[in-house]
């Protein structure tokens, strides 16, 4: 007789409870069965289970397997509900930790009206990494129009050439104010000192007329303004000295009257120079153009 479809409604859910009841008392005597089930074994264990299920039901209508039912001897020619069940309990009890387990690991909803945590991250200031001496001589006079140029410095002691040093020279116009200066970035070299003195003797005047070379500039400031022409600037004498290698103050005051006999007025800018522009104090200190 057919049973109802309640009753076996009713034997299917509880064969399902069964089959999780099985494995859970086989963990039961684990302290940490997560710890032992991972995913993988999960996936291994799982696609086993569907595997065998499923050739049962393709060979078993063929090839019936006979098994003892009390005391009369029957042939299975299908899985039948209750193994179908277990297997099912068995396959929930291995993946319903790792759900769980996923639904914990999601962060609580933010109490910002919705604005989460990368967004809230985002929206906080970043320190910016500190600037190198190169920088600044590259930054400190962007407001002007500036051109670049980079000249190799050859070293002789005896007549014998001992070094060479690859320099960066800029011709920093100021249109407004009818000026014009240079600034020098010498690298890291123990030949800084010499380099100082060949550019106060000779070498400002060849990057002076370098950098002004097949240029034709004229500028201003409003369309009813005279255009002022980039020959009628004027040159300041002003040089600006970025040095990583340390001149000392006894270097620098050998240095300075070298210059002055040229009419140049120098500004000597290195490692402390760094220093005070990433760590400014209360007064921020300027770069004004030397007029």
């Amino acid at each position: 007789m057919k049973h109802p479809w309640y009753q076996r409604a009713i034997k299917f859910v509880t064969y399902v409870l069964g089959g999780y009841a099985i494995l859970a008392t086989v963990l039961d005597g684990v302290a940490n069965a997560i710890a032992l089930i991972t995913p993988l074994i999960a996936g291994i264990v799982t696609t086993c289970i569907v595997l065998a299920w499923f050739l049962a039901y393709i060979i078993l209508p063929s090839h019936p397997l006979p098994w003892v039912f009390g005391n009369q001897q029957m042939l299975v020619k299908r899985p039948g509900i209750q193994p179908t069940a277990y297997a099912v309990g068995i396959v929930l009890l291995l993946w319903v930790p790792f759900v769980i387990a996923s639904w914990q690991a999601q962060p609580p909803p933010s109490p910002d009206k919705g604005i989460g945590v990368e967004k809230l991250n985002a929206l906080q200031p970043t320190q910016e990494e500190p600037k190198t001496l190169h920088d600044y001589f590259l930054s400190d006079f962007n407001r002007l129009l500036n051109s670049r140029q980079s000249l190799d410095i050859t070293l002789k002691k005896g007549g014998e050439t001992i070094n060479t040093v690859k320099i960066e020279a800029q011709l920093h116009s100021d249109f407004e104010a009818k000026a014009e200066f240079l600034s020098f970035y010498i690298p890291s070299t123990d030949s800084a000192y010499g380099i100082c003195e060949y550019i106060a003797k000779e070498l400002y005047k060849k990057a002076l007329t370098n950098l002004k070379s097949g240029v034709a500039i004229e500028a201003k400031y409003l369309p009813s303004e005279r255009g002022v022409n980039m020959n009628e600037l004027r040159f300041t004498g002003g040089v600006f000295i970025y040095h990583e290698y340390p001149l000392f103050e006894s270097n620098k005051d050998t240095l300075i009257p070298l210059f002055k006999t040229n009419g140049l007025s120098p500004q000597f800018r290195g490692a402390d120079y760094v220093y005070l522009r990433n760590n400014p104090s209360s007064s921020p200190l300027r770069t004004p153009s030397p007029k």
